[in-house]
């Protein structure tokens, strides 16, 4: 472990924590023709036959022209803000990643993996591999991070059906709350028990792998093996690099969250709807409702499901009469979430391939130098 003193040696020895795992040095084309041809499909759908139904387009376009410049400018910047905490997050999990560094990889690998599906995980790969960080412990801050992230998200929707429970005294929220947080807390628990003890682990792999041969068996495919050995791997690689970084981590994740929600919710003020019709509770059970949603890969970036789903949980707590408004609130919130890091992402990207030699987008593949 290098701590913060600079990245480990490369190398492409094999990982005991990913021995299946093959990266490779390009995107794959038939996969990402695939899922974009998918995610047009899905726009042409959500924004072509869906919201004609919903709303009038006209309104829609009045609204975002009476949108105050200053107000549009901050939300871009607020937007722009909210990158650092998320390269942040890069930088605690992959010690030795400095911030500016994470924060690129993070806007760049966003932005591209927002157009090109599957591009993001070979374009991290590789940028992390020119900064000098061995393959191992790349595939290791991508995996912790991830494990934050969508820890994060989860605990944030909780929290956020709590709190609409409370403030709309809905009994079944509530019961959702309780039962949402149950669970957080047993799987909190479990992960706890795996990292204070390595027969803990060994514990939890033998179960892992009986389910995995049960599940396989039924589905009549071979079953993957050695699946302790992977748990017993990952354990003493969460211990090793986040150890006390963890606290550090939820909380940029958790300022990352915050960003996109006060985004939201300024966007939403920001085209007339105010609390007496959207209270900050509803704008917030609605972005916790879209941010599970949208953790499914349905489309890149949530394109067109996003949309739907704020507009559609919009509709249903004010009514029908303001979703041409809120569509507009909607569309600036995309813009400063969606649009602006693909527009950023794509430059930062093909800077960084100018300047590490590296050959992700065009040209003959390479992969960075020793």
């Amino acid at each position: 472990m290098t701590g913060g003193y600079g990245p480990p040696p490369m190398t492409d020895e094999p990982s005991d924590a990913y021995p299946d795992m093959e990266v490779e040095s390009r995107p794959d084309r038939k996969k990402a023709i695939i899922a974009v041809s998918i995610a047009v499909v899905v726009a042409v759908i959500v924004f072509g036959v869906i919201f004609p139904q919903l709303v009038d387009w006209n309104e829609v376009f009045d609204v975002l022209r009476g949108v105050d410049k200053v107000d549009f400018a901050l939300i871009l910047l607020l937007g722009a803000l909210r990158w650092i905490p998320s390269g942040w997050i890069y930088s605690i999990v992959l010690p030795g990643l400095s911030v500016k560094n994470g924060t690129q990889a993070w806007v760049a690998t966003t932005g591209v993996g927002s157009t090109v599906p599957g591009s993001d995980l070979v374009l991290r790969v590789a940028m992390y591999r020119s900064w000098g960080f061995a393959l191992e412990r790349t595939m290791s801050g991508m995996f912790l991070s991830g494990i934050v992230e969508m820890a994060t998200k989860l605990t944030l929707a909780t929290l956020a059906v709590l709190l609409w429970g409370l403030y709309r005294l809905d009994l079944n929220a509530l019961a959702i709350a309780a039962i949402a947080a149950a669970v957080i807390g047993l799987a909190a628990a479990v992960v706890a028990l795996i990292l204070r003890s390595e027969r803990n682990a060994r514990k939890f792999g033998e179960f892992v792998q009986r389910s995995a041969v049960w599940l396989f068996r039924k589905l009549e495919r071979e079953a993957p093996d050695g699946l302790v050995e992977r748990v017993l791997a990952v354990r003493l690689e969460a211990r090793d690099v986040l150890g006390h970084r963890w606290p550090r981590a939820f909380l940029a994740a958790f300022i990352a969250q915050l960003f996109v929600y006060l985004i939201l919710l300024y966007s939403i003020r920001t085209v007339g709807l105010d609390s007496d019709v959207l209270s900050w509770v509803d704008v917030l059970i609605a972005y916790a409702i879209t941010t599970i949603i949208t953790a499914i890969p349905i489309s890149p970036g949530g394109v067109g499901i996003a949309e739907l789903a704020l507009v559609g949980v919009f509709s249903l707590i004010a009514g029908n009469d303001i979703a041409g408004i809120a569509t507009a609130g909607v569309i600036i919130y995309r813009i400063s979430v969606w649009l602006l890091p693909i527009v950023v992402g794509w430059l930062a990207a093909l800077r960084w391939q100018a300047t590490s030699g590296a050959r992700i987008f065009g040209g003959a593949a390479e992969q960075p130098s020793d």
